[in-house]
This record gives structure tokens, C-alpha cells and sequence, in this order.
């Protein structure tokens, strides 16, 4: 009974935190606050290494570049993907504060990700300059971004980091 009890919280959480997450990403006001954090953060990073850059709200104006932002520059895609291998990922567990230690956790490693996205991005132009790359390019320097936060939100379930790693890749 003990066993059916943990599978059945397990589940209840599970969907409690799938619902949070689908209200949270169909909000605009979680895509504004992503891109309030992320915006800012670029800038801050890219001054820190020497560049200039002025945020000027729908764009950034980095050095001789003027990069557009659009609501996909927030970084709400990284979260959700993110936030959705930690429900399937753990969907078995039973009810623990690391799941909910790592839901948190997600938010601002999606940020720190998404950061170092855009900065790749503007360094690609800026050796390249393209007038804008293809949203396939995006997408993957995205996931090249998500591939090492892998290793922190998804459980390895007892295995040995290789097989993990090869399992992963």
C-alpha cells in the first residue's frame, strides 16, 4: 500500500508542477520578466568583457551591431525545456524538496544558458555579419547551451556518469 500511495503522490506532483508550468508559459508576463533578466544581463556581460553595449530596449546596440530582441530572446524556451526533463525525468520519484529544489534551480540556469546563447550569437555575427541568421541557428546554439545543464537536472538514477553521459549524448 506504502509503494501505491508514493507512485500515486508522485504523479499528483507531477501534474500539479505540469500545470504550473503550461500557466507560466502561456502567461506573457513570465516571457516580459525573462527578458527583463536576460536583457540587462547580456549587456552587463558583454561590457564586463570589454564591448559596448546599450540596451535599448527592443534591441541591443553592440558596438557597430544592432541586435534585435524578440520574445524569443527571453529564454522561456530553455526554461521550459528544462523544466519539462525534470517532470519526466523524475515523474517516478517520490515527493522530495530536490524536485522542487531543482524546479527553482531551473530559472536562473536557464537564464545563465539563454546569456550565453545570445552572446554566441553576437559573436557569430559579429566574425560572420549576417544580417540575421536562420532560426535553425538559434535553435541549435540553444541546445548546444541546454546540453552541459543536462548533467545537473536530469537524475542519473544510480548509473555511472560515462554510461550517463554516452546515454545523454
Amino acid at each position: 500500500m506504502d509503494q501505491q500511495h508514493t507512485s500515486r503522490s508522485a504523479l499528483i506532483r507531477t501534474v500539479v508542477a505540469g500545470a504550473l508550468v503550461l500557466v507560466l508559459m502561456q502567461s506573457a508576463g513570465a516571457t516580459e520578466a525573462l527578458s527583463w533578466l536576460t536583457r540587462p544581463a547580456v549587456a552587463a556581460v558583454l561590457q564586463i568583457f570589454g564591448g559596448h553595449a546599450t540596451d535599448g530596449g527592443s534591441y541591443l546596440l553592440i558596438g557597430r551591431l544592432r541586435v534585435p530582441w524578440s520574445r524569443d530572446c527571453a529564454g522561456c524556451d530553455v526554461l521550459l525545456v528544462l523544466w519539462g526533463l525534470i517532470l519526466w525525468s523524475s515523474r517516478r520519484e517520490p515527493v522530495s524538496w530536490r524536485f522542487w529544489l531543482r524546479m527553482a534551480l531551473a530559472v536562473p540556469a536557464s537564464i545563465l544558458a539563454n546569456v550565453a546563447r545570445i552572446i554566441t550569437i553576437i559573436g557569430w555575427r559579429e566574425v560572420f555579419y549576417p544580417a540575421v541568421e536562420s532560426p535553425q541557428m538559434h535553435y541549435f546554439i540553444g541546445f548546444l547551451w541546454l546540453l552541459p545543464l543536462l548533467a545537473v537536472f536530469v537524475p542519473r538514477g544510480g548509473r555511472p556518469f560515462a554510461g550517463y553521459a554516452v546515454e545523454t549524448a
